[in-house]
């Protein structure tokens, strides 16, 4: 039961280094600059997890 249970902690630890990794490359992403949709085409990697601006007619 021991080995079990050192065994599950340390397997939440790597999710929960997983987890902040994931938090602090959203943070960066979103303090880079608003992508403008209207001027370029962006490539889904170029826009992943961005803030865009996109005007249309409807």
């Amino acid at each position: 039961m021991v080995s079990i249970g050192c065994g599950a902690s340390i397997w939440q630890l790597g999710r929960a280094d997983t987890k902040i990794a994931l938090a602090a490359n959203l943070q960066a992403r979103q303090q880079m600059p608003i992508l403008n949709a209207n001027s370029v085409s962006w490539t889904l990697d170029e826009a992943r997890e961005r803030r865009m601006i996109v005007w249309g007619n409807l």
